[in-house]
């Protein structure tokens, strides 16, 4: 089903976002005082090809008509106007009602606004951009926190070095933005700040996105001040700076994404944030480093597919609950959103025979379905063989229309937010031609799929290779030229070399058992001539036979079976202990790499006879800690606990996660018998300083970190907790005996010198 999307115009960058759902947005450019509207800013961002602005008479005009689909209102005013509607509605909470009351200076009380505006909140579905401001307003709805894809940012340079700063009315704002405290930092030093703000001499309002994100990857430091009390730690601002990789200077925020001396820094101590941005001002290399960190911290924690994926959910559940309400009938096919505009053409490669993919699928298999069936050409080729059950799922309507003319059955939607109708296991061969790349996340419809697969079934797909030579050539001469067909196919959303969709496949619980190559003919003139490879004016060397045929490769054709079948007989030959073996060491490389959920899911296959079973345990607690799901960690590093009382991973962690519930007591308590059990960790010793610290004991926490630090000179968090308790009890001893200590081994790096000097 294809929608259209009424909403308004109060904040563009959040808009664009939404707008990469899919479907056709009405954007109305509301009057904001008589005669004065709040037009579309191109200077923030360029208008989406699906979003139609319209006037608020042709915005009613749609609505009598019945031509508008759902609505979805930013504030309160917005659901105002379509009161009087009967059709599926959203409201989006921006900011906590304890902010918007306290910056109307009180006039009205929590009780009687919400007594005022419940009314228009019946059969209203809300979605809040936060947690904190879901519990701030007091109601149950779903919360979809912002999404930035990094891909689409990076390139930070930081070869200004001058601060940055970014917000719309900054001063005004105070209560929440916190200009009073911004400016304390920024005194004396040289400093940007772009947005809408009169009241601030010198702030300028960019000329367009790309001048934005020029000032994002050229100036050094970003600023970023919100009020904890009154807004969340993070806006879309602050993830943008941090996707392109530049490092943080905050005020402490509970919900804030920076780790003080890991990606930024963050204190509520103004001299101490002032010190940290003259570090990085004079330290472009501590500065990139920083910011890379950050950069992982938005891959991580503020996806953009979660985010689309959630907003599809919140889009979904609102319409079938208004139809609910109303009676209506509808069919559930009907009620399953794709993430694309209706196509009203059938382009002609929907209606090929993929002659190459049928030559792969076993000869055995008699159950067969097809991802991106298209118009059934290939499935229908499949079914001239005796007795050949082929289901399809399509997207484009058209194309499923014909497509039911000839196969089995044939299911329209998007896969990736459908709900199949088949029962697990029903079939012995699925098919992804040309369809992964086109995903926004081809792991998650890999994974889901995985069901529906027998115990020995195959899975084929092929997948163009991003790493073929005439890409490269293009990429090395500056261009990324979209085209309607091939690797730069205008629709493809993920792109793939080689090693990714090998490990792709991986994590979503395949072995692939063989792989064919569509080859560029030059690789026959090619393949026994060099070592090395020229590509217009990139020479590449030391090329192993594999690696060169990589870059001739312009399709990849994969066969992949279930990892766990049991007739896969090299999969089975380890015994059961050096299995296990190998699931934690690929949990903890998943783990490592910041795929917690993955991780958790590998842990969990460690069996409670196997001797590291108190160790997954512990590692799937120090997962959910990642996660911030701080009741599961509780109960993992217990249950961990239970099973090994002294274990040194769940006791670290249960202490970290005390400090975390401000059990500092506790904490110390904890720390103090993991260190009398294991004397040599630095990583309990730091633990422990921390809670000395929280407990305002400032001399027990650097004698805690400086012990740390002598079991390890290398522990960051430990000399970072330490510095900055030297700065705040004007104590330089440790610290300085210290760092000339990490000196003697790392003479040449430029934080721990600029922190001595």
């Amino acid at each position: 089903m294809h929608l259209k999307i009424l909403s308004y115009n109060w904040h563009e960058p959040y808009l664009c976002l939404l707008s990469k759902i899919g479907h056709t947005f009405l954007i109305v450019e509301p009057e904001i005082s008589k005669e004065n509207y709040r037009r579309w800013d191109k200077n923030m961002r360029p208008i989406p090809d699906n979003v139609i602005l319209v006037s608020e008479k042709e915005a009613i005009s749609q609505l009598d008509e019945g031509a508008v689909d759902l609505v979805i209102a930013h504030n309160i005013k917005d659901l105002v106007k379509i009161y009087e509607y009967s059709l599926p509605k959203i409201l989006v909470f921006h900011n906590k009602l304890s902010t918007e009351i306290k910056l109307g200076n009180n006039k009205v009380s929590r009780e009687d606004y919400l007594n005022k505006i419940n009314p228009l909140l019946i059969n209203v579905k809300k979605v809040f951009i936060s947690e904190s401001k879901r519990r701030d307003w007091g109601m149950t709805g779903d919360v979809i926190l912002p999404g930035i894809d990094v891909n689409d940012y990076g390139g930070y340079r930081g070869d200004n070095p001058s601060v940055l700063r970014v917000g719309n009315l900054i001063k005004e704002r105070d209560l929440m933005m916190g200009f009073t405290a911004s400016e304390l930092i920024l005194s004396g030093l040289p400093s940007v700040t772009l947005g809408l703000n009169p009241n601030i001499l010198g702030s300028q309002i960019s000329s367009g996105f790309d001048d934005l994100l020029d000032h994002y990857r050229s100036l050094r430091v970003y600023l970023h001040t919100t009020a904890n009390d009154y807004e969340d730690g993070y806006n879309l601002s602050l993830l943008e700076a941090m996707a392109v990789g530049m490092p943080v200077i905050s005020i402490a925020n509970k919900t804030s994404p920076i780790i003080n001396g890991i990606n930024g820094y963050i204190s509520d101590d103004i001299q101490y944030l002032r010190t940290c941005a003259v570090r990085l001002l004079d330290d472009p290399i501590l500065a990139n480093s920083l910011g890379q960190k950050a950069r992982k911290t938005v891959r991580e924690n503020f996806s953009q597919i979660k985010f689309l994926q959630l907003w599809v959910k919140s889009i979904e559940e609102a319409i079938v609950e208004f139809l609910e309400r109303s009676q209506k009938k509808l069919s559930k096919k009907d009620i399953e959103l794709n993430a694309q505009p209706e196509n009203t053409s059938m382009p002609q490669y929907f209606q090929n025979i993929r002659d190459d993919i049928v030559s792969l699928v076993p000869d055995d298999a008699i159950d067969i379905l097809e991802i991106g069936c298209a118009a059934g050409m290939t499935g229908n080729e499949l079914k001239k063989k005796s007795g050949i059950y082929v289901a399809g799922v399509e997207l484009d309507h058209r194309a499923a229309v014909e497509a039911k003319k000839v196969l089995d059955e044939v299911v329209e939607g998007n896969i990736e937010t459908l709900t199949l109708p088949f029962k697990e296991k029903r079939f012995d061969c699925i098919l992804f031609a040309d369809v992964l790349e086109h995903l926004i996340d081809p792991l998650a419809v890999l994974k889901k799929t995985r069901k529906l697969l027998r115990a020995n079934g195959t899975v084929i797909a092929s997948i163009p290779n991003v790493q073929y030579l005439g890409l490269v050539n293009q990429l090395v001469e500056g261009n990324w030229t979209y085209q309607d067909e091939g690797i730069l196919d205008r629709t493809h959303l993920r792109f793939f070399t080689y090693h990714e969709i090998v490990k792709l496949f991986g994590e979503a619980g395949y072995r692939i058992s063989s792989i064919n190559e569509t080859l560029d003919p030059q690789y026959k003139d090619a393949k026994n001539q060099t070592t090395t490879l020229s590509i217009g004016r990139l020479s590449i060397q030391d090329l192993s036979p594999d690696e060169l045929k990589r870059f001739f490769v312009y399709q990849y054709k994969i066969t992949a079976k279930l990892k766990n079948v049991a007739g896969d007989e090299e999969y089975f030959t380890d015994i059961k202990e050096n299995c296990m073996k190998d699931v934690l060491a690929e949990g903890k490389s998943l783990e490592d790499d910041g795929a917690y959920e993955e991780a958790i899911k590998t842990y969990a296959e460690v069996g409670s006879d196997h001797a590291d079973y108190a160790k997954a345990l512990a590692r799937m607690g120090n997962c959910y800690m990642q996660l911030q799901n701080i009741s599961s960690a509780e109960n993992y590093y217990q249950k961990s606990l239970k099973v090994e009382p002294q274990g040194y991973v769940a006791s670290v962690g249960l202490g970290l996660l005390e400090v975390q519930l401000d059990k500092y007591d506790d904490a110390i308590k904890r720390f103090l018998y993991v260190t009398q059990n294991y004397p040599d960790s630095d990583k309990a010793f730091s633990g422990l300083g921390i809670a000395y610290s929280k407990k305002n004991k400032t001399s027990e926490a650097m004698d805690a970190f400086s012990r740390a630090l002598k079991l390890n000179i290398t522990n960051k968090p430990a000399m970072s907790n330490l510095l900055e308790l030297s700065y705040q009890s004007n104590q330089f001893g440790q610290v300085e005996l210290t760092m000339k200590q990490y000196l003697e081994t790392h003479p040449d790096n430029t934080d721990i010198l600029f922190g001595l000097a």
